[in-house]
């Protein structure tokens, strides 16, 4: 980004339908202790642990407050294929009803990654261009390929962890290396 962004306030739960959050299980991301933060331009931020039980294969919401209006995103993965949910200016960070959120975008924006401590024995990690990325995939389905590798390890109780690094266009930088 340009500019510094400030995160008012950051909740994480377990995603229900649409917009909403299981109840009781929405919780508050804190950094450094902190509920607010300002990170600089071209810094990465993560934050503190949040104590959550998460079942395999469940889906997280993960809802971010910008006190400051019309703030870009710094760190967005555009072809996500699943579903954002934007609200207007009040801070429903904390809301698990999911009311108050009026528009969808199939975007993530400024969150990178989630980390999860998993009882597994190892991780597979799956590394390619747009179809490991899950470019064509169906929206808010979990259809990407390392989607499915992890619901067949889940089912066969192959204890590992499946995580999809799939960059669109990445193909074309494997090709050069193998030059």
């Amino acid at each position: 980004g340009v500019a510094p962004v400030t995160f008012g306030d950051v909740y994480v739960g377990l995603a229900a339908t649409g917009p909403s959050v299981e109840p009781g299980t929405n919780r508050r991301v804190t950094f450094r202790g902190s509920r607010t933060l300002t990170v600089p331009v071209g810094q990465r931020v993560v934050s503190d642990p949040v104590r959550l039980h998460v079942p395999s294969g469940a889906d997280l919401m993960v809802s971010v407050h910008l006190p400051v209006t019309g703030v870009a995103p710094v760190s967005w993965h555009p072809t996500a294929r699943s579903t954002t949910y934007v609200s207007d200016v009040a801070n429903r960070a904390a809301n698990e009803s999911g009311a108050g959120f009026l528009v969808n975008r199939y975007s993530w924006l400024f969150l990178d990654g989630i980390d999860v401590q998993a009882r597994a024995r190892g991780t597979i990690v799956a590394f390619g261009d747009s179809l490991t990325d899950g470019t064509a995939s169906t929206i808010d389905a979990n259809h990407r390929y390392p989607d499915f590798l992890a619901f067949r390890l889940l089912h066969a109780e192959i204890a590992r962890s499946v995580v999809n690094v799939g960059i669109a266009g990445n193909l074309l930088h494997m090709e050069r290396a193998l030059r």
